[in-house]
């Protein structure tokens, strides 16, 4: 299976929300309805009211669970 590699963010530096949702072709909501499941673990901090991704962080969730 090929690596499937997570989009640089815009400001090169954490993905919000929409752009992960873009990305994974999801809703905004699947995206945070995934930050809260234990199952699935999503790695994301929270500032204030806004969730936020690092790429790397979330590059490395993607290739343990689908490229195996």
């Amino acid at each position: 299976m090929s690596r499937r590699s997570v989009p640089e963010p815009a400001d090169g530096k954490l993905l919000t929300v929409a752009e992960l949702a873009a990305w994974f072709d999801v809703t905004e909501q699947t995206i945070r309805a995934w930050t809260k499941d234990e199952a699935m673990a999503l790695p994301h901090g929270r500032f204030g009211r806004h969730i936020r991704f690092d790429r790397e962080e979330v590059q490395e969730w993607v290739d343990a669970r689908w490229t195996h």
